[in-house]
C-alpha cells in the first residue's frame, strides 16, 4: 500500500508535487478505505487534466523508481542514468530530480528515496517503523554512507561493490541483504504500471495456454459482467523460425498484431467464443473491437493485482472502453470480495463522468494542471475546494471551479499567418 509519494523536477514537474492517499476523517464510503494502524487510506486515486498537464509524467516517475531500482545491478561504471529534469528551465537542468515514496509492507511502514543527476545518485535514504517509530536502515550522500550500528560491519562490505550510478538498495538487496529486501520488492514488484493496454496482452495468453483454471474463471467472469457475451477463450501459440519470422516481417520482438500477437518470435492463434440465441460461435480474435481487446489484456494485471497485493497505476484508464466498463473496473477495487488483497489504483482520465462523489470519497479526486508561466505541473486534492458531500463534482469542475480544464480559443484563426 502507498501512503504517499511525491517528485521534483522530473519531466514536466519543477517543483514537488505528492500524492497522499490518507482520509481527512470524512464520514463517507467506508468500501473505499483500507485501515493501517488505526488511520485510513484511500484503495484508489483519480487524476483529472486536460492534456498536456503532466498526468502521465506522474505516473512515469514512479514507474523511473521501478525501472531504475530493477536495472541498477546491471549499470556499468560511467554509464548515464536516464533521468530527465524539467528542462523550461536553466536552474533545474542540472539539479537532481527528487524521488520519495511511502508505503506499507507486511504491515510496516517504510520510507524510501533518492535524488540524482544523469551522472549519479546524489542522495538516497531508507527508513523502517518496525514499532511505531522511524529506524534508519542507511543513508547515503554520494559516497558517503550511514548504517543502523547493528548492522554497519556487513553494509560496510556491501557499498564497496555499489557505484555512483546505482541506487544501494538495489545493490544491497542483489547481496542479500533481508532489511533491504521487502522494500525493493514492493517497488519492483508491486507497483505495476499500464501505459497500454496491449502491454499485457502476451500475459493474458500465456495464463490461458498454461491451464491456469483460477485465470481462465476469472478472465470469462470479468468479461461476462462487463457485458462483452464471450463465454470461452481457447490459445494456441506456435514458435517462429527465423526464417518465418522474415517472411512475416517482424522487425522487432515489440511487434505485435490482434490475432497473431508476436512477442520474441511466438504467434498466439486465439478464438473467442460467443453464446447467442442459445448456440456457442467462435470467432478470431483480432475480429474482436479494440475495447474487447483492451478489456482482455487488462484481465491478467487485474487477476495479479487482486491475488498478490500492491499498486496498479493505469494512464489513460478510459481508452477505447465504455464509461460504464471503467466504472465497473473501479468499482472491482472498490470491492472486498473482489480486491482480496485489497490493492490499491492509481488512474489517469479525462473522462469527467468519473468526477461522481456516488463513485469516490472526495479524498480521491485530485487534478492535475500546467501552470502557464511556468509550464511545470502542479497536483491540486478536490479537498483544498472544501466541497461538500452532495456537489455535483463534475458540473463543478466543467465550470472551471477547481482548475485544471483546457482553456480553448474558439474564436482564434487556425488560418492567420
Amino acid at each position: 500500500m502507498i501512503i504517499q509519494c511525491s517528485v521534483e523536477n522530473f519531466l514536466s514537474i519543477k517543483d514537488t508535487v505528492t500524492i497522499n492517499t490518507s482520509t481527512l476523517g470524512l464520514k463517507e464510503k467506508d468500501a473505499n478505505i483500507i485501515d493501517f494502524n488505526q488511520k485510513n487510506y484511500v484503495l484508489s486515486i483519480g487524476l483529472f487534466g486536460p492534456n498536456a498537464s503532466g498526468k502521465t509524467n506522474f505516473i512515469k516517475a514512479l514507474g523511473f523508481v521501478r525501472e531504475f531500482l530493477l536495472n541498477s545491478n546491471n549499470l556499468q561504471i560511467g554509464t548515464k542514468i536516464r533521468v530527465t529534469p524539467f528542462k523550461f528551465d536553466e536552474n533545474t537542468r542540472n539539479k537532481p530530480s527528487k524521488f520519495d515514496v511511502i508505503f506499507v509492507v507486511n504491515n510496516i511502514k517504510y520510507q524510501y528515496g533518492f535524488s540524482c543527476t544523469t551522472d549519479e545518485v546524489v542522495e538516497e535514504y531508507l527508513y523502517y517503523y518496525p514499532k511505531g517509530m522511524p529506524k534508519k536502515i542507511f543513508i547515503r550522500t554520494k559516497e558517503n554512507y550511514k548504517f543502523d550500528p547493528e548492522d554497519k560491519k556487513i553494509l560496510d562490505d556491501i557499498k564497496l561493490k555499489n557505484t555512483v550510478n546505482k541506487l544501494f538498495l538495489a545493490t544491497a538487496t542483489n547481496w542479500n541483504y533481508k532489511k533491504t529486501e521487502p522494500a525493493y520488492r514492493f517497488l519492483t514488484e508491486n507497483m505495476n504500471f499500464v501505459i497500454d493496454y496491449i502491454d499485457f496482452q502476451r500475459k493474458t495468453f500465456d495464463l490461458i495456454e498454461k491451464g491456469d483454471k483460477k485465470f481462465k474463471s476469472f478472465l470469462i467472469n470479468f468479461l461476462k459482467n462487463a457485458d462483452f457475451n464471450i463465454s470461452d477463450v481457447d490459445v494456441k501459440s506456435k514458435e517462429l523460425s527465423t526464417e518465418e519470422i522474415f517472411k512475416m516481417g517482424i522487425l522487432s520482438s515489440s511487434a505485435v498484431s490482434n490475432n497473431l500477437s508476436t512477442v520474441s518470435g511466438i504467434i498466439y492463434n486465439t478464438n473467442v467464443y460467443h453464446d447467442v440465441s442459445n448456440k456457442k460461435y467462435s470467432i478470431e480474435y483480432e475480429t474482436e473491437s479494440l475495447g474487447t481487446i483492451n478489456a482482455f489484456s487488462l484481465s491478467s494485471i487485474l487477476y495479479y493485482t487482486f491475488l498478490n497485493g500492491g499498486v496498479l497505476l493505469i494512464d489513460e484508464i478510459d481508452k477505447s472502453m465504455h464509461p460504464l466498463l471503467v466504472k465497473y473496473i473501479i468499482e472491482m477495487f472498490h470491492n472486498e470480495e473482489i480486491n482480496i488483497s485489497k490493492s490499491q489504483l492509481i488512474f489517469t482520465t479525462h473522462d469527467t463522468n468519473f468526477l461522481d462523489l456516488e463513485l469516490f470519497r472526495r479524498e480521491q479526486i485530485w487534478f492535475v494542471e500546467k501552470d502557464y508561466n511556468t509550464a511545470s505541473t502542479k497536483l491540486i486534492p478536490l479537498t483544498d475546494y472544501s466541497p461538500r458531500k452532495n456537489d455535483n463534482a463534475e458540473k463543478n469542475y466543467l465550470l472551471g471551479r477547481y482548475g485544471a480544464i483546457p482553456y480553448i480559443n474558439e474564436s482564434g484563426d487556425i488560418w492567420e499567418e
